[in-house]
């Protein structure tokens, strides 16, 4: 984690204060009125620690950063990922299988392992003659030795909250979904009757030849 921190660029009296917050760190439980005995994490982050989003991210970065990219016509891009759920990206079967392998050895370097079981693979093949495309429902990939399961022309696999897939009821959803999230970025992050817009002041002359602005009022 501290490599990884160093890697992306983090002060090194930040460094230096997230090594000494996890050095020597313990945590207990209470067994009924006795104390039980100090447990020492040796990997992860804490949770619910407002550094540990961040810092877990630096880490994700640093295995996403070895996916190779693909080169044709430009940079195509392989992957999207939110925190630790990741999405690959591929033209063929079997740059697919190359990115999974150098996705599970980043993985593995830092002490992370995939879970074939949440895991999905939609492989959409194309039959040049006909003109038509389909679903392979075969498993062709794997993760860990355990192969990943597939997801056929009527299935989904919800990523982040969001079903998807090939059909046009998955395609409706995220769409709508993704306009409403749009919608609520847009959105004032104050009520209206709470928005208070500053007015111009006017400017004016008493008798006795003082300037003062006159009141504002808010709407």
């Amino acid at each position: 984690m501290v490599l990884a921190d160093q890697r992306i660029g983090f002060p090194p009296g930040l460094v230096a204060y997230i090594s000494c917050l996890y050095a020597g760190g313990v945590t207990q439980i209470w067994v009924g009125h006795l104390l039980d005995s100090c447990i020492r994490p040796r990997r992860g982050i804490r949770q619910g620690y407002p550094l540990s989003p961040p810092l877990f991210c630096t880490v994700m970065d640093w295995v996403l950063s070895q996916l190779g990219l693909e080169l044709q016509g430009g940079v195509r891009m392989n992957h999207i990922a939110f925190a630790d759920d990741v999405a690959l990206l591929s033209s063929t079967p079997e740059a697919m299988k190359r990115l999974l392998s150098e996705l599970e050895c980043g993985l593995e370097e830092v002490g992370l392992y995939p879970n074939p079981a949440k895991s999905a693979s939609l492989w959409i093949t194309v039959k040049g003659k006909e003109k038509k495309w389909y679903c392979d429902p075969h498993a062709f990939f794997s993760l860990g030795g355990k192969p990943v399961p597939t997801i056929d022309i009527c299935g989904s696999y919800k990523y982040l909250g969001i079903k998807t897939g090939v059909s046009r009821k998955n395609t409706y959803i995220a769409k709508s979904r993704l306009e409403e999230s749009i919608r609520q970025l847009s959105k004032p992050p104050l009520k209206p009757h709470l928005v208070c817009t500053r007015g111009a002041r006017p400017v004016s002359r008493d008798s006795s030849g003082e300037v003062f602005q006159g009141p504002v009022d808010p709407s």
